[in-house]
């Protein structure tokens, strides 16, 4: 059996359609005498990587020994990486299978159809990481000039296009309406009793929304309140981030208080991904192009109130502090729960809106983690005492995926394809010089990593909470020491079971409990 495997990343006049490449492939199997194949597909899929549905499915089909030959257009076709492909080559070769290229008429079967197809991988890769490396170029060399390196405005400014040396870039300019709004802050946090919870709670009282119009977070309004890019680039400002051992790629004749100042990009290209996981001297500090929003005076005294946070990453979470973190949820809201400390060391129960909005954006109280955990153990003891419910634990077997799961993953992955197919057509549009890759590069490439970025955490949530409602029966054979691990276990072991039997725990303003288990 001859196995073809075709793919297109996106719709270009210079790449052979998925239809025209199936064509050729099967010409090439006619010309051979080959006359059983499997054709394998993947439009809308990338090279960079193997995660590709019909590709894991040739793999698995290759591994069964079904297929004899492998068959494809052109070699980066199957991969872009040459470390994938080396290793492949090893794979199938062990399973007696051969891989065909039509255009570079390679065999794998020969010794020198195997060295001539390693050398035209590492090609195929040492281009893309060049294309790479040329976007990556661009950003550092545009935000080091001191114009805006891409993505959306950040709050209390707009993107503008300016034309300098006879070319076009893109700077901030102010948005006075927002940036009014940043000022208040700033005068809010700075009051006697100013905090980032006063603050939200003001923001609720005068109707204050962000600028997609949800409501301000305790992050977002930290974050906010911490951005250097509000600060003008004055020696005072130069002289707060010396003291955080800043990486200025300006001199200090450059700090003469007529600009503004950004801190971007990261020193270690193994640094955290994360602009928020990074600390000061992990990054660039450089004075921009656009005007302040915030003296230097009122921006240093902030961050002397705040303490400095935002110069090492954030706290870890205190998952530790509960077994039931994730799964607890307000029924007046629809928001997280989670657990909070209060000043005399007792933990509680608090909604993340609540927490996070402040006091009037939901009616729910402090739980006290004492009366509310004894509570929810009883109930899956009890739960699991049921005779029914045993019944349905003997009698579970391998679950076939829910329909709504199916089509939820589907939409997303024609999201995701969607996404890179925009995103491949900046690279290609950086490797040609079009005039409009700066426009694309400003307004779109962050917009659609963050979009990317949401889509792939969306399909792990699903891939996750698929998993555990139809593949985790196996781990019910043992409930019949369910109360003895509840009460001896260590705290991993607890966890482990809430997190594995219980789907939901919802909880309204009256402290009314409802449990929601899987089986």
């Amino acid at each position: 059996m001859i196995g073809i495997y075709v793919r297109q990343s996106i719709e270009k006049r210079d790449s052979l359609s998925i239809d025209s490449q199936i064509e050729k492939c099967v010409n090439l199997c006619k010309l051979n005498g080959w006359n059983d194949y499997i054709i394998y597909k993947d439009p809308g899929y990338s090279g960079k990587d193997l995660n590709r549905p019909d590709f894991k499915r040739l793999v698995k089909d290759v591994e069964n020994g079904k297929l004899e030959y492998v068959v494809c257009y052109r070699l980066d076709r199957i991969s872009r990486s040459m470390r994938d492909f080396v290793n492949l080559i090893a794979d199938f070769d062990e399973c007696g299978t051969r891989f065909v290229s039509v255009t570079e008429a390679i065999d794998t079967s020969t010794s020198a159809g195997r060295v001539l197809m390693t050398v035209i991988i590492a090609m195929a890769q040492m281009e893309r990481e060049n294309i790479i490396e040329r976007v990556t170029d661009n950003y550092y060399f545009r935000c080091n000039m001191g114009y805006w390196g891409g993505g959306v405005a950040p709050y209390g400014y707009k993107l503008k296009r300016i034309v300098e040396g006879g070319k076009a870039h893109t700077v901030l300019d102010i948005d006075e309406k927002e940036a009014s709004i940043v000022r208040q802050f700033f005068d809010w946090y700075l009051e006697p009793e100013g905090s980032v919870r006063s603050i939200l709670t003001k923001t609720i009282e005068a109707g204050i929304k962000t600028r997609n119009g949800s409501l301000w977070t305790s992050r977002v309004v930290s974050d906010l309140l911490w951005k250097p890019l509000y600060a003008p680039n004055n020696m005072d400002i130069y002289n707060f981030f010396k003291t955080l051992n800043a990486h200025f790629v300006n001199s200090p004749e450059e700090f003469d208080g007529t600009a503004a100042v950004n801190l971007y990009g990261k020193l270690d290209k193994k640094a955290s991904k994360h602009k928020r996981c990074r600390s000061v001297k992990d990054q660039y500090f450089i004075v921009s192009k656009h005007q302040p929003l915030i003296d230097s005076d009122t921006w240093i005294k902030v961050q002397r109130k705040k303490g400095f946070v935002m110069q090492t990453p954030p706290r870890k979470g205190t998952s530790q502090n509960s077994i039931f973190t994730g799964l607890i949820r307000c029924k007046e809201c629809g928001s997280n729960v989670s657990i909070m400390k209060d000043g005399k060391g007792y933990n509680y129960y608090v909604c993340s809106s609540r927490k996070n909005r402040g006091k009037g954006s939901c009616s729910l109280p402090l739980i006290s983690q004492k009366k509310f955990d004894p509570a929810i153990l009883q109930d899956l003891k009890v739960h699991f005492q049921d005779e029914k419910v045993l019944e349905k634990i003997k009698d579970s077997s391998t679950p076939s995926y829910s329909s709504e799961y199916l089509i939820k993953m589907n939409t997303h992955k024609m999201e995701l394809a969607a996404i890179d197919k925009e995103i491949e057509n900046l690279v290609a549009a950086v490797a040609s010089g079009n005039d409009v890759v700066s426009k694309y590069l400003n307004e779109k490439m962050n917009e659609l990593d963050q979009k990317k970025s949401s889509i792939n955490k969306l399909i792990q949530t699903l891939e996750i909470k698929e998993y555990a409602q139809n593949n985790h029966f196996v781990d019910f054979k043992s409930i019949e020491n369910l109360e003895e691990q509840l009460e001896n276990g260590t705290f991993a072991e607890q966890k482990n079971i809430a997190q594995n039997l219980i789907k939901n725990i919802y909880v309204n303003a009256q402290k009314e409990i409802e449990v929601e288990y899987y089986l």
